[in-house]
């Protein structure tokens, strides 16, 4: 079954697209893409099918590395699944996507871990940490 009109994207129009950004624009535990289109208005394409499995985002903030956690990794385990993502300023040509950390947990309804390690090789640890939300995690002023 073609969705497309549903979804908002008219088939019939041609694009000639030049990069693109990915996160959680409304903040809904799902995942959104932002495309970017020459010469054109750029297009979002706004994931509202639902959410039928936990997640969790976590957004670092550095206090003794860099502001933004560039560099910082997140190594997460829910489930008995480990997962890792990093924290990076791109993703695609010229593009910049969430610098949250997003992770699918299935029907994990906590992460038993997290373990952060800041760019200055700083590791902090969180235990059983509730899904279906957003955490900011400041890193420490010092060990």
């Amino acid at each position: 079954m073609d969705v497309s009109g549903r979804a908002g994207l008219d088939p019939r129009k041609r694009s000639v697209s030049r990069g693109s950004a990915i996160g959680d624009i409304d903040n809904d535990g799902d995942l959104d893409i932002l495309v970017l289109n020459l010469n054109d208005t750029p297009r979002l394409l706004r994931n509202d099918g639902g959410n039928r499995s936990h997640w969790l985002s976590i957004r670092a903030r550095g206090t003794r590395s860099n502001r933004d956690a560039l560099g910082t990794r997140v190594r997460l385990t829910a489930g008995g699944v480990t997962q890792v993502a990093d924290v990076r300023s791109s993703s695609g040509y010229l593009s910049q996507g969430d610098l949250r950390v997003h992770f699918g947990l299935g029907a994990a309804a906590k992460a038993e871990r997290i373990e952060i390690r800041w760019p200055d090789g700083g590791v902090q640890v969180l235990e059983n940490v509730t899904a279906d939300r957003i955490v900011t995690v400041t890193e420490p002023a010092s060990d």
